[in-house]
Formats: structure tokens, C-alpha cells, sequence
């Protein structure tokens, strides 16, 4: 009985220590449980936090955006402000220079018409005094010579009397001849005094006369005979005129050379036949039909194919238009412009055939002829003609318009071929950007749908001019690295030029592959950087320092270029797929954009200017997102750059904008 009593109370304190084990199990089991939640919810607040600083990130971005947004409209509508007063201001110089000019031909009008009454006076005061001399020689004469053997002159009925030889010999030389012995020449016998004799002062005592004489000399203007001296000064010039130094006077050689169609006259000749007699003073008039006669002598050449005195016809024409108004030579298109067109194709067509094809055994069997065309036409001189042609127009906004109507982009092509003398590509490209105009570029055609098709020919042309070789003629060096990067320079700022304009820019920004030949002309010119010797503290050529200066110059403007295209058409252009019109595009896209934003100016980089890096930072902020840019700069990332990102730099600018 006792024993069952302690085995029991053994057995119930077994059971009060599995009770303690589980009560413990189950307080530690609600901890971690605990545990869990409070972890579960310091996740979720993170989480939440993160969710609200990525929305206060893309609040800051947007505000960016439209304080962009805002900032570009207002320039916008500044520049186009500025474009409406400028234009304003073009039309009223406009309207002035016509009002002068009409005024200027009234002056004429009424300065003609009161020479022509001072030399009626003249007349008039000429017949009184010569009716005064006669009478009074009638009543001192007495009547037997009056009854004399007497001849009537026709002077009212004055005689004429006879002289003896004698009697005439007899007569002592000293003697001073009597004033009223001599018979005076009318008005009309001599009109004009010879330039040579001073003409003799009457002695007037007539108080008629007197006021007539006081009136002409009023009525005569004092630049009539200033003028006709400088056009005759001018007159000496042009016959003094020399193609260059050491060569014979223009007019002694034309006195050499005739027209196969006249051989019996000298183009001297045919040239004072053709300017006539001018008595007008006015040295323009002059001007512009001494040019007239010259563009005869060209179209003469042209028709016969005789080139041999094209060199001073051209000269001359020149020559002569050098010191005139803009306005005459703008009053040639017409008349030149075709003429130049036909004798610069006679030699750029036939080089762009050859650079295309090769060259044909025809013109393999007359290249001596062909040598001498090329040498006779001096297609250099009239390239550079045309040129004077186009600024000319330029200064007024019709005869600009009628320019490039007369001209075919046929031709614009051809002379922009790479088998053309750099020079005469170079003067092409600068004219064409006079025809950057608020609707149009390039050849102006009546049909929308073709000057479409041309403005967009001529851009794809002249971004494929960034990567063509340019061959010399076979006479010549090849072309340095520093003429094939000028040329460049000169399509880079024919760009700008567009860009000036809405329409040009659009353009440009419109077409399928002008953004991605630009972003692989950036890759390679910078690429080339590193393989031309920069001049700076090294002692070089002035060749090497200036290529890398050409080259340096070409990232600066190409890069602005390229942010101006993308900041102010943003909305209508896809940067991918722009891209994507050049093998590697989006990586030469980042690859040249990221060598210039964080370019270290430095060696090989120096002349990379601040505006240019920052153009490069703003394009890769509106292309990449913050992860790719931050993943961009570390990858070119330098000790002047620093660790700034590129979002976080963008934030720092003010928001300027970068020429």
C-alpha cells in the first residue's frame, strides 16, 4: 500500500516537467512569431519608402521636363519674333532703296530737262548778241562800202569782204585785231567746249544778258562735268584693263582675235561696235552694257566652240562688274546664269561620267583635246562667277528666288560630285546656303511633291560627301587631311545654315538616315583625334597642329549640332531607329557621345569646348535612363570627371542652352 503511493507521486512529477518543456517551446514559438511580423512589417515600410522616393525622382524628372518644355517654347517664340522684326525691317530697307532709287531717276529727269533749258538760253543770249554786233557794224561802216561789191553771209545781210594778200602782208603782226573785225561762231556751231581750249568770256553790258548769264550758271549743275570725268576715268580703266600682270592689255589682244563666224572683224572691233556712243554720264549704265557686250562674247564662244579669248571675256566681265552695285550684276541672272551652267558642264559632267563608269575609250583617244578645253575654260573662274551671282541675289529676296529657279539640281549634283575639284565643291556648298529659305533648299521647282524629292536627294547627298573620297585631277597632289576636313566643315555648317530655318531643320531631322550618318561621322572624327599629333606643347608642323585643330572643330559642331536636332524636334523623332540606318549605330551613338561628355580636354582631346561636352551629357540624359547612364559613366569615367553621374550633372546646369 505505501509503495503504490510512492511510485505514484513519482509518475505525477514526470508529467509537471513535459508540461514546463511545452509551455516553453510554445513562449519561444510566439516570439519568433513575433519576430516575424515585426520584420515583415519593417519590409513593408521600406518598401514603401522606396515607392515614395522613386515618385518624388519622377516628379523632380517631369518638372525638368516642363521647365524645359516652357523654356524651349519661349525661345521659340523669341527667335520667331526676332525672324518677324527682321524680316519687318528687310521689307521697309527694301521699300527705301526702291523710294531712293525713284528718286534718284526724278533727279535725273529734272537735272536733264533743266541742262536742256540752260542750253536753250544759251542759244537765245547767242542770236541777241550777235544781232547787236551787226547792227552797230552797219551804222559805223559808211555807205560807200555799203554800195560796195559785198557778198551777203546770211548773218542778216552782213557782207563779207574781201582781203588783199598785199595789203594782208603789209600789215604790221603786232598789231592787236579789233574785236567787232572778227565774225563770232553761233551757239549752234559749237555746243560743247573742247576740252582743251578755255572758252573766252564775253563782255556784257546788257543788263538782259547779264541776268540769262547769271541764270545758267544757277541752272548748270556742278557734278555734271565731275561725273563725266569719272566716266571717263572709268573708260581708261577698262582700256587699260590686264588679265594679270605681264600680259598685254585686254583690247590690244582682242585687236588679235576674231570669231569664226567674222573673220574679217577683231573682237575690238565688234566691241566698239556693239557700245556705240554713250554721252550719258552715268558710269552704271556704262558698266552694265560693257558686262552685256561681254556675255554676247560668251554666248559666241559657246555657240562656236571657240574658247581661245573665253579667259579675257571672263576676266573683263569681272572686272567690270568688281566696283558696281549689287543690283546690276543681280539684273544679269538671266542673261549669265545659263551661260555659266553650259560651260561648266562641258568639263563636270564628263568627270562625274568618269568617276562613275571609268573613263571611255572616246575620251581616252581626245584627251589632248580635252586638256585644252580644260585649260581655255578656266571652269575655276566661272565657278567663282557664279558665286558673285548668288551673292548678289542673296542681298535681295526675288532675285535670290529666281537664282535657284534657273538652276538644276541636276547640275547642283554634278558639281557636288567627288570627282570635282575641291574648290569648286567647297563654292557650291557655300552657295547652296543661300538657298536655305523659310520653304524651300536647294533648286526651287513649281511642283510640292518634287521639291520634296529633291530637298531630301540633295540631304542624302550631302551627308554621304562626310565619307566620299575626293579624287584630284591627274595633274595635281593628292588632297592633304587638312583640305578633305575644311571641305567637311564646310557641309557641317551648310547644315547649321538649314537649321537657321524651321524648314531646314525638319528637314534634316525628318530624314531617314541624315541623324545616323552624323552620329558615324562624330564616331569616326573623334576616333580620329587619337591619330593625328596634337600641336599642343609639342614641337610639330603647323600641317599636323592645324588638322587636329580642323578635326576638333568638326566634333565641337557636330555634336551641337546633333542636340539642336534632337532637342527641338524631340517629338517627332525615334532616336532608335534613326539609328539603326548605320551598321552599329546605337553603339557609336554612345560610344562618340560619352568620349565627349566626359572628355578630359586634354592632349589629344584638347579643343573639345565646355558647350560641346555639355550638349553630349544633355543628349545621353534624354536618350538613357538613370541605371544605363550611370553605367556609362563608370565605364568612362576619368579622375577629372569625377564620380558625378551624368542624371545628377544634368541637374546641376541651369538649364541654359548650348551653341
Amino acid at each position: 500500500m505505501r509503495e503504490h503511493q510512492y511510485g505514484s507521486r513519482g509518475r505525477g512529477t514526470t508529467v509537471t516537467d513535459d508540461n514546463a518543456d511545452v509551455m516553453e517551446l510554445q513562449a519561444r514559438i510566439a516570439a519568433l512569431e513575433a519576430e516575424k511580423e515585426r520584420l515583415r512589417l519593417s519590409e513593408r515600410a521600406a518598401h514603401e519608402l522606396a515607392l515614395a522616393k522613386q515618385g518624388e525622382i519622377q516628379i523632380v524628372r517631369s518638372k525638368l521636363d516642363i521647365s524645359n518644355r516652357t523654356y524651349e517654347a519661349k525661345l521659340a517664340a523669341m527667335v520667331k519674333q526676332h525672324h518677324d522684326e527682321t524680316t519687318r525691317q528687310k521689307l521697309d530697307l527694301e521699300a527705301s532703296k526702291r523710294e531712293r532709287e525713284l528718286l534718284e531717276t526724278d533727279n535725273r529727269f529734272i537735272h536733264h530737262d533743266l541742262v536742256q533749258e540752260a542750253e536753250r538760253a544759251k542759244r537765245l543770249n547767242g542770236l541777241g548778241k550777235l544781232r547787236t554786233n551787226a547792227a552797230s557794224r552797219g551804222t559805223a561802216v559808211g555807205k560807200s562800202r555799203k554800195a560796195g561789191n559785198g557778198m551777203g553771209d546770211g548773218f542778216d545781210e552782213a557782207e563779207v569782204h574781201s582781203i588783199s594778200p598785199s595789203r594782208s602782208r603789209d600789215r604790221s603782226q603786232d598789231q592787236t585785231p579789233k574785236v567787232g573785225g572778227k565774225r563770232k561762231r553761233m551757239a549752234p556751231d559749237s555746243p560743247i567746249p573742247l576740252a582743251f581750249s578755255q572758252a573766252r568770256q564775253p563782255v556784257v553790258k546788257e543788263d538782259s544778258v547779264q541776268t540769262v548769264v547769271s541764270l545758267d550758271s544757277v541752272l548748270t549743275p556742278p557734278t555734271a562735268t565731275a561725273r563725266a570725268d569719272e566716266k571717263f576715268v572709268y573708260y581708261q580703266m577698262i582700256m587699260n584693263h590686264r588679265p594679270f600682270e605681264g600680259h598685254c592689255r585686254t583690247f590690244e589682244a582682242f585687236a588679235k582675235m576674231i570669231f569664226p563666224s567674222t573673220p574679217d572683224r577683231s573682237l575690238a572691233s565688234l566691241f566698239g561696235d556693239q557700245l556705240g556712243v554713250d554721252a550719258s554720264p552715268d558710269i552704271e549704265a556704262f558698266a552694265q552694257a560693257i558686262a552685256s557686250i561681254m556675255l554676247d562674247f560668251w554666248t559666241s564662244c559657246l555657240k562656236e566652240k571657240h574658247f581661245a579669248p573665253f579667259y579675257l571675256i571672263l576676266n573683263l566681265l569681272k572686272f567690270v562688274l568688281k566696283g558696281q552695285r549689287a543690283a546690276i550684276t543681280a539684273n544679269l541672272i538671266e542673261q549669265a546664269l545659263p551661260l555659266c551652267v553650259k560651260s561648266i558642264d562641258l568639263i563636270a559632267v564628263e568627270n562625274a561620267r568618269n568617276s562613275l563608269y571609268g573613263m571611255s575609250s572616246k575620251s581616252a583617244i581626245n584627251t589632248d583635246a580635252r586638256a585644252q578645253l580644260v585649260e581655255e575654260l578656266v571652269i575655276d573662274e566661272v565657278v567663282d562667277f557664279l558665286h558673285d551671282l548668288c551673292q548678289a541675289a542673296s542681298l535681295f529676296p526675288e532675285r535670290l528666288r529666281d537664282f535657284w529657279t534657273h538652276l538644276e539640281v541636276s547640275f547642283l549634283l554634278v558639281l557636288l560630285n567627288p570627282a570635282q575639284p575641291i574648290f569648286q565643291v567647297t563654292t557650291m556648298l557655300r552657295m547652296l546656303g543661300s538657298s536655305a529659305l523659310d520653304t524651300t533648299f536647294g533648286a526651287i521647282v513649281n511642283d510640292p511633291d518634287k521639291q520634296r524629292s529633291i530637298e531630301n536627294g540633295l540631304v542624302a547627298h550631302l551627308t554621304s560627301l562626310l565619307f566620299d573620297t575626293f579624287t584630284p585631277p591627274a595633274d595635281e597632289q593628292p588632297y592633304t587631311i587638312e583640305e578633305i576636313t575644311e571641305l567637311r566643315l564646310e557641309i557641317l555648317k551648310l547644315f547649321m545654315i538649314m537649321c537657321e530655318e524651321d524648314h531646314g531643320g525638319r528637314l534634316l531631322a525628318q530624314h531617314r538616315s541624315a541623324i545616323g550618318r552624323l552620329v558615324r561621322f562624330l564616331d569616326g572624327q573623334v576616333s580620329k583625334l587619337y591619330t593625328v599629333t596634337p600641336g599642343i606643347g609639342l614641337e610639330i608642323d603647323a600641317p599636323q597642329r592645324q588638322a587636329h585643330n580642323l578635326i576638333v572643330e568638326t566634333v565641337n559642331i557636330t555634336t551641337r549640332l546633333l542636340y539642336h536636332l534632337l532637342r527641338t524636334y524631340d517629338g517627332t523623332i525615334d532616336i532608335v531607329q534613326k539609328l539603326r540606318a548605320v551598321l552599329g549605330g546605337y553603339h557609336k551613338f554612345l560610344g562618340s557621345l560619352s568620349r565627349v561628355a566626359f572628355s578630359t580636354q586634354l592632349v589629344f582631346e584638347e579643343g573639345i569646348d565646355d558647350a560641346a561636352a555639355d550638349a553630349a551629357h544633355a543628349i545621353l540624359d534624354r536618350v538613357l535612363g538613370p541605371d544605363d547612364g550611370e553605367a556609362v559613366m563608370q565605364a568612362v569615367e576619368t579622375p577629372r570627371s569625377g564620380s558625378t553621374s551624368v542624371l545628377r550633372r544634368a541637374h546641376e546646369r541651369d538649364g541654359s542652352e548650348i551653341v
